[in-house]
């Protein structure tokens, strides 16, 4: 398997997809304490850092997603269990509109099954 350095930024006509050490932590920290999730900036740094040692390990996809117009983050996309039958895709965050996120998982189905993914299962939160 090989490196998922192309795999960033992948560019839709509204959104850009992208490693979250490409956003602010402050950015991250207020997605998540957005969505629920409330952590520190620690434990925002602490997921950052976790989220991409797994990606560099060939574990998962994680990307942040940008809006174009607005440059904010507005979601995350996990991508998990790449090395099974069934590769779950998450789409965490509430801004992500389903016709959107329908347009976002058209755009890397195809890249997705160049490093192996087969069946795609797909998760909102």
């Amino acid at each position: 398997m090989k490196s998922f350095e192309w795999l960033h930024p992948i560019l839709t006509p509204h959104f850009k997809l992208d490693w979250l050490t490409k956003f602010k932590l402050k950015e991250v920290n207020d997605f998540q304490n957005q969505h629920n999730v409330q952590q520190s900036m620690n434990q925002s740094m602490n997921y950052i850092n976790e989220t991409m040692k797994n990606v560099m390990e060939m574990k998962a996809l994680v990307w942040g997603v940008e809006e174009n117009e607005s440059k904010k983050l507005i979601g995350i996309i996990e991508v998990n269990d790449l090395d099974t039958s069934s590769t779950c895709v998450k789409f965490i965050g509430n801004k992500i509109s389903s016709k959107s996120q329908k347009a976002i998982l058209d755009r890397i189905t195809n890249s997705l099954q160049q490093v192996g993914c087969k069946e795609l299962v797909i998760l909102s939160k």
